[in-house]
């Protein structure tokens, strides 16, 4: 509203400086096509003979309003049924029987004893009646001029402003995004400002979702932490009370006590990790991801799983290279805790990885062993926190798949657990959502 009100007073000032200028020179110029018309009739006047000019008059009879009068010294000796009176040379305007007309005077032979004058006039009526007509239509265009760039103004400038509409709209809603970068008409400046200013509103949105994050992934881990370390904590001050209390214990008995202390402080120390790596992956954001060799980081995976079980055949199947937009450390933990769950509560004497890249360009890392497997019931639970399959053996905190599937979330994809080809064995796959590209064939 405020566009178009503007548009139209600047519209109406511009249309009033054109039109008080047009006004001006309008009139002008009838005027002077009045006194060259009048001029001219007077110079034919002037030089024609006395015969030539009642043939004149005869042709213009008074009814057109037109005027003439000769004069030979004082006396009139040819005019029209009205007389011009006597005027000095040149042009003015005189009222003759109640309407104004303009005479010009020309004086032939002015040295003679009796020099010829000649005055014609014509009325100023019609001309004055062109110009208040040209006048109106003035007004009228002016006028017109006015509501069109009011009404121009009215439609491009809602058009102008329509992102910042939509961004206040927005705003109010909750949504300041509504659509803005895609199919928003409207002035360049102003999508720019709207869009501008929708991706700092995202931004500070993002960082107020991973603060949100970042205070639940506290609480979290100050939740489960003290579930979790309050079993093994309460029995290593038993255990602690029993050396301290004068107690008489045999080296056997110390030796089982100090084994016990020896595993809950395993435990403890296993579980504070394993809680700070799954806190460390709820803070990791899409701008810590970043193009990735998935080649490099299951290669080494393997090396590192190949030393710490030697006793273990591990394999890998994949391109020369694979390039996929993620987070290397997430990737390579991912791998090694899927080669641990495999031989430590499995029972694995052989891992294989393999790589796969889908039409879409989805890239999907398969683990499989031929372990002991996990029963098809038990298979979504074990991706939850502290959860462990019935057939686990040894120690672990249960969080070893959670860590994997919430790096599979973070790259964008999902894990999906099933029976290996093999016997026996289980099959892990992770999903990463990102187009890959691949630089060879396998080998």
């Amino acid at each position: 509203m405020r566009v178009a009100i503007a548009t139209a007073v600047g519209a109406a000032i511009v249309a009033g400086i054109i039109a008080a200028v047009a006004w001006v020179v309008v009139a002008d110029d009838e005027y002077q096509q009045l006194d060259a018309q009048v001029t001219r009739l007077t110079s034919v006047a002037a030089s024609v003979g006395r015969a030539r000019g009642e043939q004149a008059l005869q042709a213009q009879p008074d009814a057109q309003g037109f005027l003439a009068t000769f004069r030979r010294g004082d006396e009139v000796v040819l005019s029209t049924s009205t007389t011009v009176p006597e005027l000095p040379d040149g042009l003015v305007t005189e009222n003759l029987g109640g309407a104004d007309y303009r005479i010009d005077t020309v004086t032939r032979h002015p040295a003679a004893a009796a020099p010829t004058r000649v005055s014609i006039a014509l009325p100023l009526a019609p001309t004055r009646d062109r110009v208040d007509a040209r006048h109106r239509q003035m007004v009228i265009v002016a006028a017109l001029g006015v509501i069109a760039a009011a009404t121009l103004g009215w439609i491009l400038g809602g058009c102008a402003t329509r992102p910042l509409r939509l961004l206040a709209q927005g705003i109010v809603r909750g949504d300041p995004s509504p659509g803005l970068r895609t199919g928003v008409g409207g002035a360049r400046e102003g999508r720019e400002i709207a869009i501008a200013t929708t991706d700092l509103l995202d931004r500070l949105q993002t960082e107020h979702r991973r603060t949100a994050q970042a205070l639940a992934a506290a609480r979290d881990f100050a939740s489960t932490s003290a579930h979790e370390l309050r079993s093994p904590l309460t029995a290593m001050g038993t255990d602690l009370d029993m050396l301290r209390g004068g107690y008489a214990l045999s080296d056997h008995d110390r030796d089982v006590l100090t084994a016990r202390l020896e595993r809950s402080h395993r435990r403890v120390v296993s579980t504070l990790t394993a809680l700070e790596t799954l806190a460390r992956g709820d803070l990791i954001g899409p701008d810590d991801l970043e193009p990735v060799d998935l080649v490099e980081v299951i290669d080494s995976s393997v090396a590192n799983a190949r030393e710490a079980f030697p006793d273990v055949s591990f394999d890998a199947a994949h391109p020369r290279q694979l390039v996929v937009h993620g987070f290397a450390p997430g990737l390579r933990l991912a791998l090694e805790n899927l080669f641990t769950n495999a031989v430590r509560h499995g029972h694995a004497t052989a891992v294989g990885v393999r790589t796969v890249i889908h039409p879409d360009g989805v890239v999907e890392v398969v683990v499989g062993d031929n372990g002991s497997g996990l029963p098809p019931a038990e298979r979504d639970e074990v991706l939850g926190r502290f959860r462990r399959g019935s057939t686990a053996t040894g120690p672990g905190s249960g969080i070893g798949l959670a860590l994997v599937a919430q790096q599979a979330r973070l790259h964008g994809g999902r894990v999906r657990l099933a029976d290996s080809p093999g016997p026996t064995g289980l099959e892990v796959s992770i999903t990463i959502g990102e187009s890959a590209r691949p630089g060879g064939s396998a080998h």
